[in-house]
């Protein structure tokens, strides 16, 4: 494989220049995790996925494009596992520490294993991947850890070389039909910050692009309050998104004083890619925006359905990945660093951010390993003072991650919003 980055994966490397935007997902297993059985299954993992052996170089006229060519074995460090939260530390240095994107790889492993429980962690680059490749990872390497630990070799299929997102957007996103859904969409969310005029939240402490430091905190619902905030969305007639960017919205309202807000919420174009992007590790999400104006005493339920409505015509498949495209279009050729972090950080895409990776059905058991769950986390730096909530459900519980920057949020303010957002989300699925 060698094809030049697409517009979108080009932000992205461009972005991680000027703040990590690295992210990690830490798989926690019942069970001892050898080390010859972690790099056997990273070397499937590899063979699996084009783009985990790719590297980044730069044509003659200065465009990066991926390259298979001369990228060395992918990094793996075994640690001690001492306690059961030493993979936070090591999550927490992972997502700071930068890639050489001109050497390769653009990802790396490392696991905490004691005679009982492993913890491993997998970090990538986020131009070859996004929060639902890290799921695909997941899958992939529990089951070839559990071969491995058979004596038995992974079975490999290789994915298909993956095209650039651009290269697999569907008709209906294409030509003039497609640049006029996206421009549409982009005029009414224009229209709407116009209307709504949301604000950047202001910092703690200033900080320069490179010096910013990614953290996050942690915490769930019960499989009872999970199940109870579900069933109270179809009764209020609205989205679990909702729900959530709603406790997202008030919690922010509450700790920072701003009422004028907005929200990006990640899509998933997967679904309505044409191609090889639904079993593949690459970068394949697009964008919405709502805009707010937070009523401290409004009612949760209404915010919550006033999400929804504004996101609905905003993740329909056509119109995603229209904007998405269009978004792609618009990208100037040159782009520094520093432009594209600024133009991230700007309240027209998101003053805050949520986003929902859903109910995720993998196996709880795999040979010797039981599968006892798994976390995000990742660099936003780049998106300056705006949190990052990320919630996805296992086993029935909805685990909630809140993703800052210190030192624009202090690690104080980060864990009231976090806390707010679980108690709004717990008051609304129980009443109490």
């Amino acid at each position: 494989m060698h094809r030049p980055l697409g517009k979108l994966e080009r932000n992205i490397w461009c972005l991680d220049q000027a703040s990590s935007f690295n992210f990690v997902v830490a798989v926690h297993l019942r069970g001892r995790v050898e080390e010859e059985w972690l790099r056997g299954a990273v070397a499937a993992m590899r063979r699996r996925h084009a783009l985990l052996g790719a590297r980044i170089e730069l044509s003659p006229e200065g465009w990066p494009h991926f390259t298979l060519q001369g990228t060395p074995p992918t990094p793996v460090r075994v640690l001690r596992r001492a306690h059961p939260d030493d993979w936070r530390r090591e999550a927490t240095e992972e997502v700071g520490r930068p890639f050489g994107w001109r050497e390769g790889p653009l990802w790396r492993a490392s696991s905490l294993a004691s005679t009982e429980a492993s913890d491993v962690v997998l970090t990538f680059h986020h131009a070859i991947g996004d929060g639902f490749s890290a799921v695909r990872a997941v899958s992939d390497l529990v089951d070839d850890l559990s071969v491995l630990a058979s004596g038995k070799a992974p079975v490999v299929s290789p994915v298909a070389r993956v095209r650039a997102l651009e290269a697999l957007f569907p008709p209906e996103a294409r030509g003039l039909r497609g640049f006029f859904r996206g421009a549409g969409a982009l005029l009414r969310q224009v229209a709407s910050f116009a209307i709504r005029r949301p604000r950047k939240l202001d910092a703690d402490e200033e900080a320069a692009l490179g010096v910013r430091r990614p953290r996050f905190r942690s915490g769930e619902l019960s499989a009872a309050e999970t199940a109870a905030l579900r069933s109270r969305c179809r009764e209020e007639q609205t989205t679990v998104q909702g729900a959530l960017t709603a406790a997202m919205l008030t919690a922010t309202q509450a700790v920072t004083g701003e009422a004028r807000l907005s929200c990006l919420a990640p899509v998933n174009l997967r679904p309505f890619l044409e191609g090889e992007a639904r079993d593949a590790v690459g970068y394949f999400v697009g964008s919405a925006v709502t805009y707010h104006r937070i009523r401290p005493q409004g009612s949760f339920w209404a915010l919550a359905r006033e999400v929804r409505a504004a996101l609905r015509p905003q993740v329909e498949g056509a119109a995603a990945c229209a904007v998405a495209r269009l978004l792609g279009q618009l990208s100037p050729r040159r782009l520094s660093p520093e432009t594209a972090a600024a133009a991230l950080s700007h309240p027209m895409w998101g003053s805050v951010a949520v986003t929902n990776v859903g109910a995720l059905s993998l196996a709880p058991r795999q040979g010797p390993f039981a599968l006892e769950g798994f976390s995000f986390a990742a660099g936003t730096g780049a998106y300056g003072p705006a949190p990052f909530l990320v919630a996805k459900t296992f086993r029935g519980r909805m685990s909630l991650t809140l993703l800052y920057a210190e030192p624009l949020i202090r690690a104080e303010r980060a864990e009231r919003l976090h806390e707010e957002a679980l108690a709004r989300l717990r008051t609304a699925a129980t009443g109490r």
